[in-house]
């Protein structure tokens, strides 16, 4: 979520919605880094329910 509203908060500038999608943004690769995603993808692959820490 904070991601999310980090990206929004980056590109709230930007008029054209294409230009605002294709904005680069270091909060996805700190997302896609994360303690919660690796468990995400984790519990995916062994078929039970993740277990979020918020990291």
């Amino acid at each position: 979520m904070r991601a999310s509203l980090r990206v929004m908060a980056e590109t709230e500038g930007i008029p054209d919605t294409v230009d605002a999608v294709e904005h680069p943004s270091s909060a996805l690769d700190d997302l896609i880094v994360s303690q919660d995603a690796f468990e995400g993808m984790t519990a995916f692959a062994r078929k039970r329910r993740p277990q979020w820490k918020n990291r």
